[in-house]
């Protein structure tokens, strides 16, 4: 069995406790970071035994990898409800309002700063990370090619600017050169 992923609770009473471990694991998050997390604190203040959160949750991963997804997806449909139409602005103001958007999604959700600005938490964190990228690539790429913006496709600006996999011992992220 693959201890990054959650177990899926298959009752509507252990999907409410899971959502419950969830929230308070995102609260745990934000005030105390990633090196002070641990699961015995999370179920100390839940209430529940530990064995309760491993059945869901085998390892902390397995929560980091939940909440990444969870903020990921918040964070590209908080992107594309509120992205402006190309047609009506300029493409630096809509550079402007993507980076706008995101700025305030991180202000107002700290365990994603934590989980997605702070670096992948794993490698299937890291790689949900680059198809949200890719997605939202295409989007801007689209929008600025309805305006008649072609952005550099060559394939030498590709490789100076593609995101290469970490090692498999090291977290992050690296910028091609």
């Amino acid at each position: 069995m693959d201890r990054t992923f959650p177990r899926p609770p298959q009752q509507q009473r252990a999907r409410l406790r899971c959502e419950r471990v969830l929230e308070e694991a995102r609260k745990l998050l934000s005030e105390r970071g990633l090196a002070e997390f641990s699961i015995p604190e999370l179920a100390n203040r839940l209430g529940y035994s530990r064995a309760t959160i491993y059945n869901f949750f085998p390892t902390p991963s397995a929560i980091f990898n939940a909440l990444s997804q969870r903020d990921l997806l918040a964070l590209e449909t908080a992107l594309l409800r509120s992205a402006p139409e190309p047609d009506r602005i300029s493409w630096q103001q809509g550079a402007h309002a993507f980076a706008s958007l995101a700025a305030d999604f991180y202000n107002h959700n700290p365990a994603a700063c934590v989980l997605i600005l702070g670096g992948p938490a794993s490698s299937e964190s890291y790689a949900a990370q680059v198809l949200l990228m890719r997605r939202l690539g295409a989007l801007v790429q689209e929008r600025f090619e309805r305006r008649g913006i072609a952005l550099p496709n060559s394939p030498l600006f590709k490789a100076r600017n593609r995101i290469d996999p970490p090692p498999h011992s090291e977290r992050g992220f690296q910028l091609g050169h």
